[in-house]
C-alpha cells in the first residue's frame, strides 16, 4: 500500500513539473520588490522600474531581466473582463520587455513588449494561445483589438505566448493577456533576472546595486525559480518523499523477513534436502521447492495490500495529478517489485540448499 501510494504521488509530482510552461529557468533569480506610496508618487515609480532594470541587467553575468506583476505558479492571478458582445473574465497580467525570454515562455508569433510601448503609445497587449483560439478561432491574432472595462481601452494585439498554467498546475489553461508595465503604474512588482551561471552568486552584488538606487529599499523573498516551484508544489513533494521513505523501509523489512523465515525453514528441512538429493532431485528441483513455496503467502500479501490500496486511494484521488488514483502502471510496477524482492530474499538460503551433502544432511539430526 504505502509502495502503491509513494508510485501515485511521484507521478503527480512528475506530471506537476512537467506542466510548467516555461524553459530553461534553473538559471533564474526572483525577488520581490514593493515601492512605499508614503516615498514613491506614481510619477517616481514610473522612473524608478527601468533604472532597476538597468542595474540588474549591468550585473556580470545576467544574460536577461523583467518586471512582471504575477509569478507563474504563485497561487494567484490577475483577473479582468474583456468585452466581445459581452462581458467575459479572463486572466490578466502586466510584464516589462524581456519578461517572456527572462521567464523562458516562448513567443509564438508578433513581437514583445519593448520601451516604446509607453503612455503615449496605443494601448497594446500580448495574448497566450488559448485567448486566441476562443476570440479569434481559425484567424492570425496579432493585429487585432478588444476592449478592456477596467481600464476602459481598447488594446491591440501584438503577440501571442505559449499557453500555461500559470495558477498553478491543477488549474485549468484559461485565456489571458498580458499588458506592457511602462504603460501603468504599478508600486508592487517581482523582479526576474536570468543570468548565464549560477544565480545564487548574483544575490550580493544585486542587493549592493538596489541599494545605490535606494538604501531603504527592503527587499523581499529572494529565491531561485526552483525554490519558487518547489514551494508550490510543498505538498505533493512532501507526501512523494514521506511514502517513499516509508514505502523502501517496508520493502527492506519485508525482505529481510522473508530471507530470514525462508533461511530458517531450509536450516529445519536439511535432513528432507539431503533425502531428497539423494534419492536423485537435481538441485534445480530443490530451488524450485524453496523458493515456490513462498509464492503463496507473498501472494496473498499482494493480494491484500491491493485491496488495501484500492480502497485507501479513493481518499487521495483529489490530490493526484495526471495519473488516476487505479493506475495499472504502478500497481503493476510495485506487484514486479514486491515479487521479484521476495523471490531474491528466498533464492539466497535456497541456493544454500542445493549444495547440501546428502551424507551431512542424514547425520544432522
Amino acid at each position: 500500500m504505502l509502495l502503491i501510494g509513494a508510485g501515485l504521488f511521484v507521478a503527480t509530482l512528475r506530471n506537476a513539473r512537467s506542466s510548467d510552461v516555461t524553459f530553461g529557468t534553473s538559471n533564474v533569480l526572483l525577488a520581490h520588490v514593493d515601492l512605499p506610496t508614503q516615498r514613491y508618487s506614481p510619477e517616481r515609480t514610473k522612473q524608478f522600474w527601468p533604472r532597476l532594470l538597468d542595474a540588474a541587467r549591468s550585473l556580470p553575468g545576467v544574460t536577461s531581466a523583467s518586471l512582471v506583476l504575477v509569478v507563474p505558479h504563485a497561487g494567484t492571478r490577475g483577473g479582468t473582463d474583456v468585452v466581445f458582445n459581452q462581458p467575459i473574465q479572463v486572466d490578466f497580467n502586466i510584464a516589462a520587455p524581456e519578461y517572456f525570454q527572462t521567464i523562458g515562455i516562448p513567443l509564438v508569433r508578433g513581437r514583445d513588449f519593448n520601451n516604446r510601448d509607453d503612455a503615449s503609445a496605443p494601448q497594446r497587449a500580448i495574448v497566450n494561445e488559448q485567448f486566441a483560439r476562443r476570440f479569434w478561432p481559425g484567424q492570425d491574432p496579432v493585429g487585432k483589438t478588444f476592449r478592456t472595462t477596467r481600464p476602459s481601452a481598447l488594446v491591440e494585439v501584438i503577440g501571442v505566448v505559449r499557453d500555461g498554467k500559470f495558477r498553478g498546475f491543477r488549474a485549468d489553461i484559461q485565456p489571458c493577456f498580458y499588458r506592457p508595465l511602462y504603460q501603468q503604474t504599478i508600486p508592487d512588482l517581482t523582479l526576474e533576472i536570468r543570468a548565464a551561471g549560477s544565480v545564487t552568486a548574483l544575490v550580493p552584488a544585486f542587493r549592493q546595486a538596489v541599494a545605490k538606487l535606494d538604501p531603504d529599499l527592503p527587499l523581499k523573498d529572494i529565491r531561485t525559480w526552483q525554490e519558487h516551484v518547489a514551494r508550490s508544489m510543498a505538498r505533493e513533494n512532501m507526501l512523494a518523499t514521506l511514502l517513499s521513505g516509508f514505502g523502501m523501509l517496508a520493502l527492506l523489512l519485508a525482505s529481510t523477513g522473508t530471507y530470514g523465515v525462508v533461511s530458517f525453514a531450509v536450516a529445519q528441512r536439511t535432513r528432507e534436502m539431503g533425502i531428497r538429493i539423494a534419492l536423485g532431485a537435481t538441485r534445480a528441483n530443490i530451488l524450485r521447492n524453496v523458493v515456490g513455496g513462498i509464492l503463496l503467502p507473498v501472494t496473498a500479501g499482494i493480494v491484500v495490500g491491493i485491496a488495501g490500496a484500492l480502497l485507501l486511494t479513493r481518499f487521495v484521488k483529489n490530490m493526484l495529478y495526471g495519473v488516476g488514483a487505479t493506475d495499472v502502471a504502478i500497481f503493476s510496477a510495485v506487484i514486479a517489485i514486491e515479487l521479484a524482492v521476495a523471490l531474491l530474499a528466498a533464492y539466497l538460503p535456497g541456493r544454500r540448499a542445493t549444495n547440501v551433502d546428502p551424507m551431512t544432511a542424514l547425520r544432522h539430526e
